[in-house]
């Protein structure tokens, strides 16, 4: 895993600017990160906030991670990317 890591670090440089956006994934079970977004549709699912880099090789977005986030507790959005 530690060689993987390596490797791909040479391939990707982040850069200053990094996307963040966040989608509303639809979810109607039982879960801890499910969230009511009544101007969505479904208004019912998991928040999810994405940050993406622009591939410094290919110019297509490349993923750094996705995080689901809670309704009343959990990290602030600045505690994520910090």
């Amino acid at each position: 895993m530690e060689q993987l890591n390596l490797v791909s670090e040479k391939l990707v440089l982040v850069p200053e600017v990094i996307n963040i956006d966040e989608k509303l994934k639809p979810y109607e079970g039982k879960s801890p990160y499910k969230r009511y977004v009544p101007n969505k549709d479904p208004p019912k699912g998991h928040w999810i906030t994405e940050s993406v880099i622009k591939g410094k090789y290919t110019g297509l977005p490349y993923l750094l991670n996705c995080k689901p986030v809670q309704q009343n507790s959990g990290p602030k959005m600045v505690e994520l990317y910090q």
